[in-house]
């Protein structure tokens, strides 16, 4: 989910209105832990404040961008960013936040024993199951109701990085795996 936190301080001089962002990159969201993906994460993508370097800004706006696991809702994040966000500026007489969502995307899940994940680990028996935090083409599927995943080749701690690479030879295994799932699947009889 995409977060938008907008503070102000208009009629309070020289009260620095940020330090509702910073209390919000420190928030602990509650959560049950999820087996795969661990717990949400915060990310302040974007943050705007003051007119210059040297002073206090009198308004702050951030983005964040919340990765959020099964058993939270969008809402119930958005009402802890506020009241962090609230109590960080309770001190600063004229001070005001507001928190809205301007983005959603549902987690989900897809269980290990799901017949793509057990058909996936037969064409490629050393794959890891892991959870992903970011959205691929088989979210959709999965918040339809079809299983689906995410399968690549590939080093997962550089998805996404400025030097993310794969090896010719990860891909060229990787395509071979690819097409024998595939022969497999389209080989399926359906019907009587």
């Amino acid at each position: 989910m995409r977060c938008r936190i907008w503070t102000s301080a208009l009629r309070a001089p020289n009260v620095d209105s940020s330090s509702a962002l910073l209390a919000v990159e420190r928030l602990s969201l509650p959560h049950r832990a999820h087996p795969l993906l661990g717990g949400p994460t915060v990310n302040t993508g974007l943050a705007r404040g003051g007119v210059a370097p040297n002073a206090v800004p009198a308004d702050a706006q951030a983005i964040l961008d919340i990765r959020y696991v099964p058993g939270q809702t969008a809402e119930g994040i958005r009402a802890a960013v506020a009241a962090a966000a609230s109590k960080a500026i309770a001190d600063l007489p004229g001070s005001s936040v507001e928190v809205a969502i301007v983005q959603d995307a549902l987690p989900c899940e897809v269980s290990p024993e799901a017949p793509i994940v057990k058909r996936l680990l037969r064409h490629a028996p050393e794959a890891k199951i892991i959870g992903s935090g970011g959205g691929t083409f088989a979210k959709d599927l999965v918040l339809m109701g079809v299983d689906a995943v995410g399968w690549s080749c590939g080093d997962e701690e550089t998805y996404h990085q400025p030097n993310e690479e794969i090896e010719v030879e990860q891909l060229v295994t990787f395509a071979g795996r690819l097409a024998a799932l595939a022969l497999e699947i389209a080989s399926e009889k359906v019907g009587p």
